[in-house]
């Protein structure tokens, strides 16, 4: 059993968590709450986009000079996403969007690329986004952005192609200058042709010899300048057809339905996740540092003696559960506690027995009045005695006057017929009651007075059973052990610690105490005896039970006689007489 304690199983794990579901259920209730919160109490948010295209191309005279397709396109899209997002970029933004939303929103719009089919090139197309509460104004701030990227794009093309026909021409007229100056020996002839001299045929051979000889040098000049002339159109058809650089927007931004934060259902069940697993593991943790005791197995390997009883947590303050619901599953348990106590009697004497705990609070009042009952139900004349002489409490359960009681029979007031009192809904059941506390109770009950007294109510009654104080706090329990033929120690589930139960045990041990076993109390329903959870029948007593009263002598619990026998006789004073008709028999 040992061995079986010491390795957890997936049946203990989940009995941990069964033992401590309302501390799961109220973390995860807390998570759900706390992620509940989040989702309504915060304003929602939208997020609206944009995409547009940047083409990858930033030099529109590339474009224009036909270079612009096989450059790396990789690297100008790369060129322009950074642009997008430049301050220059937000700047221009800013001076064109005048809606409601302040200026600062512009710098939280988000552009990325959009993903395409190769992940190792950036997409010339870029998705501008935002999260906002007003999602109209987002909209529009987005779409705003998009429209300023495509005309401020457009703006420095053109800026670029100006430019550059700007420098073209310089150039063609650099050129144009360099081949008049080297003809201006041809430009003097042709004045002079032009005069209409008499000598013109001659100046006629000289311009042709002088041209043929200038124009090796003018033919590269006026193929440059023919060039530059070609670009100069190109350029112009650029300015009205590639400005921008083929930039445009692709989609605008819409308003949208549907916030994207908070999300409820996405929030609701990341707190029922962690709320599951962090109730899970604080019951975990709770359980490994608590140390009360919680099944029986447990209690069995503190104590050393076997549980005789497993007693349900009894609701609804009904403590005479076995006058007030007979079939309930808690009676039944009794009933089989008696059974138990039974069965000790057919080796061994058991008519006084002592109901202890370890400390107070655990149930042994009500164990031991319940235990009473039964017997007394089973035809057993049974007397209860008040042994708790400093918080008594059974003649409260019972309603049977306080006084006279266990106390005035030891000091000698009353004669114990006077103090024992009768209940009227329990046929053969009597009851001694505890009477005023005593100034020296442990006093009172080690004297030889209190052994007479005991000794003699075990002869005149089949069973004694005596409420006792609790083990830990006083000494009267372990005083009055020496008188009881059974000790049964009551524990309560998740209650009485590992620590106060091996202790109690350990001191009924040291005065040879007879505790022969246990009874674990307020146990919850779907805690079991072997395992397998409680299950009673309605309907009487369970069929075992009743073939194993079956073998045991009705009325004596297994010692025989029980119910033949004549009452002792007291006398005046009080003190038990040795005088028998027929003589009285020992208890040993």
């Amino acid at each position: 059993m040992d061995q079986l304690l010491e390795e957890p199983d997936l049946r203990s794990h989940l009995g941990v968590i069964a033992r401590r579901r309302w501390l799961v259920i109220a973390v995860t209730l807390l998570f759900v709450g706390v992620a509940t919160a989040i989702s309504l109490i915060p304003q929602p948010k939208y997020r609206v986009s944009a995409q547009v295209l940047t083409t990858g191309v930033d030099d529109p005279v590339a474009l224009v000079f036909g270079a612009g397709g096989g450059g790396d396109l990789d690297r100008q899209a790369t060129s322009q996403l950074a642009f997008i997002s430049s301050s220059r970029m937000r700047f221009e933004v800013g001076n064109a969007y005048t809606g409601s939303l302040p200026k600062s929103e512009i710098f939280r719009v988000t552009a990325r690329p959009v993903s395409g089919s190769d992940e190792n090139k950036t997409s010339s197309v870029v998705e501008l986004a935002l999260v906002s509460t007003d999602p109209v104004e987002a909209a529009t701030l987005v779409n705003v952005y998009a429209t300023t990227y495509v005309s401020l794009r457009e703006s420095i093309d053109q800026e670029r192609l100006n430019t550059t026909r700007g420098r073209l021409q310089a150039l063609l007229s650099e050129k144009e200058a360099d081949i008049a100056k080297i003809r201006e020996p041809i430009t003097a002839l042709d004045n002079r042709i032009a005069a209409g001299p008499a000598n013109i045929s001659t100046l006629v051979d000289q311009r042709n010899s002088l041209d043929e000889e200038l124009s090796k040098q003018t033919d590269q000049l006026n193929a440059d300048a023919t060039e530059i002339r070609r670009q100069l159109g190109n350029i112009s058809l650029g300015v009205e057809l590639s400005a921008g650089g083929g930039a445009e927007v692709l989609s605008l931004a819409g308003a949208p339905d549907t916030p994207v934060s908070p999300n409820l259902p996405l929030n609701l069940a990341l707190g029922l996740v962690f709320g599951l697993f962090l109730g899970a593991a604080a019951a975990f943790i709770r359980d490994y540092f608590d140390d009360s005791v919680k099944t029986r197995q447990v209690v069995d390997q503190v104590a050393g003696v076997p549980t005789l009883g497993l007693i349900p947590k009894i609701e609804g303050g009904h403590d005479l559960v076995t006058i007030t619901h007979p079939n309930a599953p808690a009676a039944e348990a009794f009933r089989l506690l008696r059974t138990s106590v039974k069965f000790m009697g057919v080796e061994r004497q058991v008519r006084v027995v002592q109901v202890t705990s370890p400390s107070p609070t655990e149930g042994k009042t009500m164990v031991a009045t319940n235990l009473a009952i039964a017997f007394a139900q089973a035809s057993d004349r049974v007397v209860l005695v008040g042994g708790d002489l400093r918080r008594p409490r059974l003649e409260e359960l019972l309603d049977v006057p306080l006084t006279p009681g266990l106390t005035a029979v030891l000091i000698g007031d009353v004669t114990l017929p006077q103090a024992i009192h009768t209940v009227a809904s329990v046929p053969n059941l009597s009851v001694l009651p505890a009477g005023y506390p005593p100034p020296n109770p442990s006093e009172l009950l080690s004297g030889e007075r209190a052994r007479r007294l005991i000794d003699v109510l075990g002869q005149t009654y089949d069973v004694v059973i005596i409420d006792c104080p609790p083990v830990l706090p006083v000494t009267d329990s372990m005083v009055l052990a020496r008188m009881a033929d059974t000790t049964l120690l009551v524990t309560s589930a998740n209650k009485t610690s590992k620590r106060s139960l091996a202790r109690a045990v350990e001191l009924l041990r040291q005065v040879d105490a007879p505790l022969v076993g246990t009874v674990l109390n307020s146990l919850s329903p779907d805690q079991s005896f072997s395992g397998e959870p409680y299950r009673y029948e309605t309907s009487g007593r369970p069929r075992a039970q009743r073939r194993a009263e079956a073998a045991v002598p009705a009325g004596n619990g297994g010692n025989g006689g029980g119910n033949g026998r004549r009452r002792q006789r007291w006398d005046d004073e009080g003190d038990p007489d040795a005088d028998w008709d027929p003589a009285p028999q020992g208890r040993g």
